[in-house]
């Protein structure tokens, strides 16, 4: 026999855990994962798209197959928190739009611009040190690309609205697209985030109000434009703008575990993707009064 799994396969029908070669292991459903993409799609308008989050190894759901199966499925924009996430997605074949959401730094661009990543900017220093990468200063090898001339050397600008992390004012941002329409650089999209969507409405709707009073004439230029995270998309702020960025929410967690979440969550048929799998490795027998572990813990 070649392998083990056609070894046992001749012999019985392999269990689950036989599969996963051990008593314990995570299950990880794509089918309930498609679900939960088109329930989330379902709230936001006709034109939106899914910009899917698989930062974190998607939360710890493994981000390549999670990866693969949403571009199987449709979604072709994804966002992680470092190049080097992205770097693994680029490396096991998907090829599709990746925004990093860290902080933009100058020493990733060469990464950037080998990987066909997106950064996201918030300071004129970076903008400064991408214009001259971008230029004729840029070395060959980075410049030289299997991706499409008109998706590569793009970048998100992130405006700061409430969140107070990283993010240009708001008052900045014509200044900003000023200079990058000067360097020829460009623009996929605006961004924002809110810091509170889930607890305090009167806020994140004040965020997306400064939000748009400084970015929505941008879109009749075809500049993208998204705020809504999974709070944010599961309570309708910016679910009508160009993307919405579910994370927790598109692997079936909720916000928080009150009432109102769980509630939602049962009422949408919102489910969790992952189930953790186990049975036990030894039962034994012993005679009354036996001790058991270390410094006879049990009796």
């Amino acid at each position: 026999m070649d392998t083990w799994k056609e070894f046992v396969s001749e012999r019985l029908e392999l269990t689950e855990y036989q599969l996963a070669r051990r008593r314990t292991y995570l299950k990880i459903d794509l089918d309930i994962l498609t679900e939960n993409v088109s329930i989330l799609k379902s709230l936001c308008s006709q034109n939106t798209d899914i910009l899917a989050v698989l930062k974190g190894n998607a939360y710890g759901h493994g981000s390549i197959e999670v990866g693969k199966h949403l571009r199987d499925i449709g979604v072709r924009h994804f966002a992680v928190a470092s190049p080097w996430e992205a770097i693994e997605l680029r490396k096991a074949g998907i090829e599709s739009f990746i925004q990093i959401f860290g902080n933009a730094c100058e020493e990733e661009i060469p990464d950037l611009l080998e990987y066909d990543l997106v950064p996201t900017v918030g300071s004129v220093e970076f903008l400064e040190e991408w214009a001259l990468y971008t230029q004729d200063s840029c070395p060959n090898y980075l410049l030289q690309s299997t991706y499409p001339d008109e998706t590569r050397r793009q970048i998100v600008i992130k405006v700061d609205t409430g969140m107070s992390r990283n993010g240009f004012q708001p008052e900045m941002l014509d200044d900003v697209v000023n200079y990058c329409d000067e360097k020829g650089i460009k623009i996929h999209s605006i961004m924002t985030h809110f810091a509170a969507a889930w607890d305090n409405p009167q806020f994140t709707s004040l965020q997306l109000e400064t939000f748009l009073n400084v970015a929505a004439k941008y879109r009749s230029r075809g500049i993208k434009l998204h705020a809504a995270n999974s709070a944010g998309t599961l309570l309708g702020y910016g679910t009508e703008l160009d993307f919405v960025r579910p994370g927790i929410a598109m692997y079936g967690l909720p916000p928080d575990t009150t009432e109102m979440a769980i509630s939602m969550y049962q009422r949408l048929g919102l489910r969790p993707i992952l189930s953790w799998m186990a049975k036990p490795n030894l039962v034994k027998t012993m005679s009354e009064g036996r001790c058991v572990g270390y410094d006879k813990t049990y009796r």
